[in-house]
């Protein structure tokens, strides 16, 4: 008799949302979003800097971030660079998806050539749904999703590169970030957040001039 072995589906992609491949300008900022799935942001050439809650990213051509669902993220241009950014956003399930919580890894060439080839799946697929051609969407989309999943089951092994260590001005931003949020409900003013920071409030608004499009009372509000 032939005994059936189950397949446990570690990771399982169940919906795409977007596809995105652009390059943006040296000014680009995006103010930040905060959605219910899965976004990968894929730096394909250039310099860019990221946010994800309290978490701080330099992102550098070969790098990939993740953003898990209802986390609060931003992402901008590095100065006088205009990175080209490859973005898929969809809805997954499986276990094997807690791995890619607050992960960033470094991408090998050959890996890279495949994260390119998924992002242009999912616009292919995306454009098919958006001009409702019922043929083609279930076959590229499908080929998309298995891809995808593919990809990510290959990523568990690769180290995690999120924890890479930031510089002395990048750890204070955050560690300011964190007293804010810590206190989002107390409506402080910049005196009192200095104090909690145990630093001054000219220092705050220099280390904000470097890292955000707004200043500490802008952002604290």
């Amino acid at each position: 008799m032939f005994e059936f072995k189950p397949i446990v589906r570690n990771i399982q992609i169940e919906a795409m949302v977007t596809g995105i491949d652009v390059v943006r300008t040296k000014d680009f900022f995006f103010m930040g979003e905060m959605h219910d799935f899965w976004e990968i942001v894929f730096i394909e050439n250039g310099r860019a800097v990221a946010t994800a809650d309290d978490r701080f990213y330099k992102l550098n051509s070969g790098k990939v971030l993740f953003h898990k669902p209802m986390e609060f993220h931003r992402i901008w241009s590095d100065r006088d660079s205009e990175p080209h950014l490859m973005v898929i956003t969809f809805k997954a399930s499986g276990e094997g998806m807690k791995y890619f919580e607050n992960a960033c890894f470094d991408l090998n060439l050959s890996e890279r050539e495949k994260f390119c080839q998924i992002v242009s799946y999912f616009i292919k697929a995306i454009d098919y749904y958006e001009n409702g051609n019922k043929e083609h969407y279930p076959i590229v989309s499908n080929i998309a999703a298995v891809m995808l999943e593919n990809f990510l089951l290959s990523l568990t092994e690769k180290i995690d590169y999120s924890r890479s260590k930031l510089s002395y001005n990048e750890n204070l931003y955050c560690n300011i970030v964190n007293v804010m949020k810590k206190n989002c409900e107390k409506n402080l003013s910049l005196q009192e957040i200095s104090e909690l920071c145990e630093m001054s409030a000219s220092n705050i608004k220099r280390i904000f001039s470097l890292y955000s499009d707004v200043g500490p009372v802008k952002f604290y509000q």
